[in-house]
């Protein structure tokens, strides 16, 4: 086979996979999406790392937030957050999480469903459409925060 064909063949094969709709990164789950994007900092199984990033794991949160909890992981992973929250009596102070807003909307899905059901037992879920909104029309972080404080 001449280097042409070669390339040819190769070039078409790469873009099978990419249009592939049971592509690789379909098979990822909000675990491992969780795992590569968020334990970094908030630790493995979202138990928070002292001082850097608070627990995404407390149940106690999501059950107060109830149906706000959506709105709420939803407008962080889009939007960012930052000041101070205190969990369990630890500061996070002058904290920053960066938007995650370039991740596929698909992807924040699966990880919001990850920290919600499985990590925190919550049944909501942001869906693909709260998702696309919220990356158009971001919350700001003094929103996200009064979301975070209601009772």
């Amino acid at each position: 086979m001449n280097k042409t064909r070669y390339r040819q063949a190769l070039v078409s094969v790469l873009v099978l996979l990419a249009s592939s709709s049971t592509g690789w990164a379909a098979d990822i789950s909000g675990a491992d999406l969780f795992s590569n994007t968020c334990a970094a900092c908030h630790g493995d199984a979202g138990v928070g790392i002292p001082g850097l990033a608070p627990p995404l794991q407390n149940p106690e949160l999501w059950q107060r937030l109830g149906s706000k909890g959506n709105e709420y992981i939803a407008g962080v992973m889009t939007a960012g957050l930052s000041g101070t929250i205190i969990v369990d009596g630890i500061k996070y102070q002058a904290m920053v999480m960066p938007p995650q807003s370039m991740i596929a909307s698909e992807d924040l899905v699966k990880i919001a469903e990850y920290v919600l059901t499985t990590l925190n037992g919550s049944e909501a879920i942001p869906d693909v459409a709260l998702i696309d909104k919220l990356k158009a029309t971001p919350l700001s972080h003094t929103e996200l925060r009064a979301i975070r404080k209601q009772p």
